[in-house]
């Protein structure tokens, strides 16, 4: 029975599906777009205030941004793909309109990448695909000026990328890498948790290396990251400047934030006779602990009641698909999905030590492993259910026989 339905969805060439993928994610994005419009417009409040600004002063400046920000280069992309448009269109209309085209096309990389990982599986890019085009947190924040969907496309296009990798002849690994190293620098301009993914793939990188360059490129990676983080140290200013942000986490701390800035969400205040005492340390590691299962939460605090219901179904599937897969691939040892699992446990890490937003946009970044994970799942419980069924079916005939 399994056999017939891999069949079925093998009659179904691999450029109908991508179109058709293509087509339903636009048109949910569209569709999701236009009731926003038509109900608020563009909104400008929250990070969209700090894009427009940056933007603006881009556009003011020239140049001249860049370098009077070189310590804060993880909010130079997004601002500047602001400016860009409003340059080129006079409307920021055209940024939400290019996140749509953008976040269709991504079904181009995520469903190669799924049948090289799955020996051409049409139904597990389906599978893929389809959880792509409904994935609430896409649909939402593509109408929004965020970085998020165009950090999350480029997440697609980096593991592609590295997926891809995989297949090339020892030649054509260098032009990869070259791709790679200029997604991920992208990327890094965009998203500011965009070093959890770089650092992974960098290590995975460096494990294929001989064990020569292998030590001279760790080091020069460990010199380069040192070089930078006290560059940033030292060139720190304003709000979003490395010290800011590291004040700002240890006041998250100390407020005993789950969810920052939630009223919905229990705080647990660090006594202030603790602060300095080894008392501290275990508050920490509390609110750490609180923080690394409110990552994981499917009913958010803020949501409504619909949001949860809808919530409850996607969210939950998924989840439950993506853990199976994952303990399927180590079970199997399956090394070909692990590094999708320490993509995703490398977000849920770095946001438990940092910090857990309302409305999840940082658990953004982790869906495209979880949705790879969760089609491998899928795909072997249908295949283990069907052929029990038809070794039922075949036990049946076998004692009507005798």
């Amino acid at each position: 029975m399994y056999k017939q339905l891999c069949d079925i969805v093998n009659k179904i060439s691999h450029r109908t599906y991508i179109l058709f993928f293509i087509a339903l994610t636009a048109i949910e994005n569209i569709s999701v777009l236009t009731g926003e419009l038509n109900r608020a417009g563009i909104s400008y409040g929250g990070d969209v205030e700090r894009y427009d600004t940056w933007a603006r002063l881009i556009m003011e400046k020239g140049p001249s941004y860049y370098i009077e920000n070189i310590d804060k280069p993880y909010y130079w992309g997004y601002a500047s793909v602001i400016a860009f448009f409003r340059i080129v269109f006079k409307d920021d209309l055209a940024v939400l309109i290019f996140q749509i085209i953008i976040s269709a096309l991504a079904v181009i990389p995520l469903y190669k990448m799924t049948l090289m990982l799955t020996e051409n599986n049409k139904l597990c890019g389906v599978f893929v695909c389809f959880m792509h085009a409904i994935f609430p947190d896409n649909l939402n924040w593509c109408k929004c000026l965020y970085s998020d969907t165009c950090g999350y496309v480029l997440m697609i296009i980096l593991m592609y990328l590295y997926v891809l990798r995989q297949t090339l002849p020892k030649e054509k690994k260098t032009v990869n890498t070259v791709l790679m190293a200029v997604t991920a620098a992208v990327f890094f301009t965009i998203r500011t948790n965009s070093f959890v993914v770089i650092i992974i793939m960098f290590i995975a990188l460096l494990g294929e290396a001989p064990k020569k360059v292998r030590i001279a490129l760790g080091a020069a990676f460990v010199a380069a990251a040192a070089g930078l983080l006290v560059f940033m140290f030292l060139s720190s200013s304003g709000e979003h400047g490395l010290m800011s942000r590291l004040d700002y986490y240890m006041d998250i701390y100390r407020k005993g934030y789950i969810v920052y800035e939630s009223e919905k969400v229990k705080n647990y205040p660090i006594d202030p006779s603790h602060y300095g005492t080894v008392m501290e340390v275990f508050d920490i590691l509390f609110i750490i602990g609180m923080k690394a299962l409110y990552f994981w939460s499917i009913a958010l605090s803020e949501a409504t009641a619909f949001e949860k219901v809808m919530n409850w179904a996607f969210y939950f599937p998924v989840f439950v698909l993506a853990l199976t897969g994952a303990v399927m691939a180590v079970r199997n040892k399956d090394k070909k999905f692990y590094i999708f699992i320490i993509i995703a446990e490398g977000y849920h890490i770095v946001h438990a030590l940092t910090e857990v937003d309302r409305s999840m946009r940082y658990r953004m970044p982790v869906f495209p492993s979880l949705f790879i994970l969760g089609a491998y799942a899928f795909v072997r419980l249908i295949e283990m259910l069907m052929n029990k069924l038809d070794s039922r079916k075949q036990q049946k005939k076998e004692n009507a026989y005798e």
